[in-house]
């Protein structure tokens, strides 16, 4: 009867040990995976920002039309570049062509001179 006992603690507990090495290990990735995010979280932030909805071609004007506004990650770099201001987005001209997707920058704009001639 105590055979029978022990058997089945053994028979209930190997799998119960195995499950919990499993969640360690399991465990080990997540802390690993944590400690990256807070490292990439370091060195940029999640932004919202302007991206165009459609391609636009070198020296066309972008207007609001074209223009989304997404979520993003953005490096510490690029940050200083970063053009959050619709208005001062829509009616500039575009330096280059640009993609679908592109998140507005100051370097990729070319200002509007005089916003009332913008709109004539």
């Amino acid at each position: 009867m105590l055979l029978h006992g022990i058997l089945g603690a053994c028979m209930a507990g190997i799998p119960l040990a195995l499950l919990l090495l499993y969640q360690s290990s399991s465990n080990q990735v997540f802390r690993q995976r944590l400690a990256y995010f807070e490292k990439c979280e370091e060195q940029g932030l999640y932004l919202y920002v302007w991206t165009l909805k459609e391609e636009i071609s070198a020296g066309d004007r972008i207007a609001e039309a074209n223009l989304e506004k997404k979520k993003v990650w953005v490096s510490e770099k690029d940050y200083p570049y970063l053009e959050l201001n619709v208005h001062k987005i829509t009616g500039s001209r575009a330096k280059k062509e640009l993609e679908k997707g592109t998140v507005l920058q100051t370097v990729l704009l070319e200002p509007v001179k005089n916003k009332k001639a913008a709109k004539k």
